[in-house]
């Protein structure tokens, strides 16, 4: 009965995390193959879910669950208030209020959404196919890109240009694929399977022809290196070398496989990457027009520079198309107060981290920072949500769950030697 219940769990989780990781929902809702809105959806999953841990004999996914709460207590705390933010700053004159207050709303769906992800991970049931969870929507999202490589036209109505399969967007499905890396891989001491999934990420984002993706790629591979390197152990060191090896191969193919990109100026755009030339990048595609979104912005957020103009509010008019950067978004809508508790938010996850020695939730947050600097909306993205969750709630389980829980194997090794009782030796 325990294990019916635990596998229900996991699929009714991973279904969240395929449809809502990659992100699937807003896919299908875009296009209009989808006649049920994506929360009611989520809030029909999420509610089965906690029905069958509500009805878990000894309620022990709930104990665990309120046991890393206290331990993430502080991570948690400003999270809510981040949060809390957007839904106070509603009230302000100037917000948007369109949609019935869609852009307030959204952020209690995305708490309701940590909250899920959060959860998810503090039940025994996830832990012990955690990675599973995670390779699945990663997987869903890299073979969505190709499929759009190989038959453009099922995706939009563009046969040539860059390619981004469910997440709608070059630029984000990049990160998506990053983070998903970084939680999956074994960072300390990287196997064969481990760099080979590493290549099949990094040739998804080569394939999005997005030049955040590649920072974040290199980034994250440097981050690997360094921490393989700092271990000093020569399996490992190997194993990231026949990586390597391996990612080249994996490029080459890649190239030859990307004829319908060849039009549509994304080669082009991949030449004035590696070209150098900061001038003829500076005049490439959409980069002025981001230049001078960022600067209305940055304008407009010096109109209000400390109250903002309250939620949503770049989302109307002349300036809905964003400024690319998190932090002047912000710093427009809720002001000076927002970015305090966006700062403080990153900075206590950090810190949060760094004591509990999790070197890939450090490297999460790095990341993160440096996506908040390219993308506008990227605490809004449920992939984020999501695994941002995941890896506060990882970074306390593991110490309960895989120390509590060795292998077999490991056990008999550690087993202490049993010592004869000298009473009971023969005289």
């Amino acid at each position: 009965m325990l294990k019916t219940f635990g596998i229900l769990r996991f699929l009714l989780i991973a279904f969240i995390f395929v449809y809502y990781g990659t992100p699937l929902d807003l896919f299908l809702l875009s296009n209009g193959y989808l006649g049920i809105p994506p929360t009611k959806i989520l809030l029909a999953v999420a509610s089965a879910y906690f029905i069958l841990v509500l009805l878990e004999p000894g309620n022990i996914t709930l104990n665990r669950t309120a046991n890393n709460i206290a331990k993430a207590g502080w991570p948690l705390a400003l999270y809510v208030l981040f949060c809390g933010i957007f839904v106070a700053w509603g009230l302000h004159p100037t917000a948007n209020v369109r949609g019935g207050g869609a852009f307030i709303y959204l952020s209690l769906y995305n708490l309701f959404l940590f909250a899920i992800g959060f959860t998810a991970f503090s039940d025994k049931a996830i832990l012990a196919r955690w990675r599973w969870l995670v390779f699945m929507p990663f997987l869903v999202l890299v073979i969505s890109i190709w499929v759009e490589i190989k038959f453009p036209l099922l995706f939009t109505d563009q046969e040539f240009g860059r390619k981004s399969g469910f997440a709608g967007n070059p630029n984000a499905a990049a990160f998506f694929m990053v983070i998903m890396m970084l939680m999956m891989l074994d960072i300390t001491r990287p196997k064969l399977l481990d760099m080979i999934i590493f290549g099949i990420g990094a040739i998804g984002v080569f394939a999005t022809f997005s030049r955040g993706g590649y920072l974040l790629t290199i980034v994250l591979g440097t981050a690997i290196a360094l921490r393989v390197l700092s271990s000093r152990n020569f399996k490992s060191i190997a194993t990231l070398i026949i990586g390597i090896v391996l990612l080249y191969g994996f490029f080459f193919l890649a190239v030859t496989e990307l004829h319908n990109l060849e039009k549509g100026g994304a080669f082009q755009r991949l030449d004035l990457m590696l070209s150098g030339d900061v001038e003829e990048i500076a005049e490439g595609e959409s980069t002025e027009d981001r230049k001078m979104l960022l600067r209305d912005h940055i304008n407009l957020a010096l109109e209000s520079p400390f109250w903002g103009h309250g939620t949503g509010f770049t989302y109307t008019g002349q300036e809905s198309g964003g400024p690319h950067n998190v932090y002047v978004q912000i710093w427009c809508n809720q002001g000076v107060p927002g970015v305090v508790f966006t700062l403080a938010m990153l900075f206590v996850f950090f810190t949060h981290f760094l004591r509990y020695r999790d070197y890939k939730g450090m490297v999460f947050i790095i990341l993160l920072l440096l996506e908040g600097f390219l993308n506008h909306n990227i605490y809004d993205q449920r992939p984020v949500i999501l695994l941002m969750a995941a890896f506060l709630a990882y970074s306390v389980s593991k110490n309960w769950y895989f120390v509590a829980m060795p292998s077999k194997t490991n056990a008999m090794r550690k087993a202490p030697r049993q010592v004869p009782n000298s009473s009971r030796l023969p005289t």
